[in-house]
């Protein structure tokens, strides 16, 4: 059996070029070092965010996966 170790990234809409190029560079960074995504979901909920309409925010929450020991360490 396959074990892993999983990472959680909460991404939280704001401009739209500021969550694309945000996003998009931490999962290529995150995918350089072998994270895969496992799965993605909302996460409506009450609070203040400055992106939040009317008090709610709904973070994307991506939960990427890579095997237990597969550590990557990628030059900057």
């Amino acid at each position: 059996m396959e074990l892993y170790e999983y990472e959680v990234v909460a991404a939280e809409a704001g401009s739209e070029a500021g969550l694309e190029g945000g996003l998009k560079a931490e999962l290529n960074r995150l995918g350089a070092q072998g994270w895969e995504l496992a799965t993605s979901f909302a996460l409506p909920h009450l609070g203040r965010s400055k992106h939040a309409l009317l008090g709610i925010a709904t973070p994307t929450v991506l939960i990427l996966k890579r095997p237990l020991g597969a550590t990557r360490e990628v030059p900057k």
